[in-house]
């Protein structure tokens, strides 16, 4: 493979974190905390910590970086090592210099070495013709999304602007949630093309946003920011649509959000529930699979993003 020798590149580890953490504010524009990256960053927990590479300039400055997420997937009943893409970014000073695709061949070449099956992921409109012409992506259609309006002040979009707001939206969410949590050791989630274990549910809820809540015998999954994001459901009874919809707007009042948003693939169980509502194209659904057999039909909801 052809190495762009106008940098260096570096396999990531955790002292790295302050580097890429300086670059995604950057990049993003974002107030992101080191220690939020860290916690990311760190998945371990699925036995190997995040595979990813950096684009050091001549003069030291960090030029790009991209990298993916180990995690357990499912094949069938077995459990696999899959990853996810995660962010590119890459440095205003060094852009339309083919770093993306040079760290992302580093990365999927790693990946590969070390065991991990297929890499999926969900690009934006800017770094999908990357995946898709230079580096031999395969699609399979699009996320698809459900926005519900709850009627309720949108107090959960506010705190996700303001500090000082979200401090307070916080203490009363507390209060407000309190009798309606639930530990990982209560739920069982079904998998997805990712295994959603209890150990995939602590890395979810390492985030302090992101909640096991359960209301009228469903179990849900969810983060507040920058609207009530339903990543996960579990029914403990039986359901129809219309019961199932007036419970989600029940649970976007109970946490102050004008908005719920649900994102899933087109053949996930959920969308049989939401089939009357209005449902948007959302990401493309991405994969690169390292197996012979090659990719199978993928399945996602909203708590397989990484932005989740």
């Amino acid at each position: 493979m052809e190495i762009n020798t106008t940098y260096q590149f570096q396999r990531i580890g955790e002292e790295h974190i302050p580097a890429i953490t300086k670059l995604h504010r950057l990049v993003f524009n974002s107030d992101i905390e080191e220690q939020e990256l860290r916690s990311i960053f760190d998945t371990r927990l699925f036995g190997k910590y995040t595979i990813g590479f950096l684009a050091l300039a001549n003069d030291g400055e960090v030029a790009a970086y991209y990298g993916v997420f180990p995690i357990i997937g499912k094949r069938g009943n077995s459990s696999v090592l899959i990853a996810q893409s995660g962010a590119t970014m890459t440095h205003p000073n060094h852009q339309k210099k083919g770093l993306f695709v040079a760290l992302a061949k580093l990365t999927f070449e790693a990946a590969s070495e070390e065991g991990v099956e297929f890499i999926y992921g969900f690009p934006n409109e800017n770094s999908l013709p990357g995946f898709q012409n230079k580096l031999n992506w395969k699609f399979q259609g699009s996320l698809q999304k459900v926005v519900l309006r709850t009627g309720a002040l949108p107090f959960c979009e506010l705190a996700s602007k303001n500090f000082l707001v979200n401090k307070l939206y916080r203490s009363i969410l507390k209060w407000r949630t309190s009798q309606l949590k639930i530990s990982t050791q209560k739920v069982s989630f079904k998998d997805t093309s990712v295994a959603h274990s209890n150990e995939f549910l602590e890395y979810k809820l390492r985030n302090g946003i992101v909640q096991l809540i359960q209301l009228n015998g469903i179990d849900f999954l969810v983060k507040s920011s920058p609207h009530l994001l339903v990543g996960d459901v579990q029914f403990n009874r039986t359901m129809t649509p219309a019961e199932f919809k007036l419970s989600l707007i029940q649970l976007g009042k109970i946490f102050m959000a004008s908005k719920v948003v649900l994102q899933f693939t087109r053949n996930h169980w959920i969308t049989a529930y939401l089939e009357t509502e209005a449902i948007l194209e959302s990401l493309p659904v991405g994969v690169l699979s390292f197996e012979k057999d090659g990719e199978s039909v993928l399945e996602f909801n909203y708590s397989d993003l990484d932005t989740f």
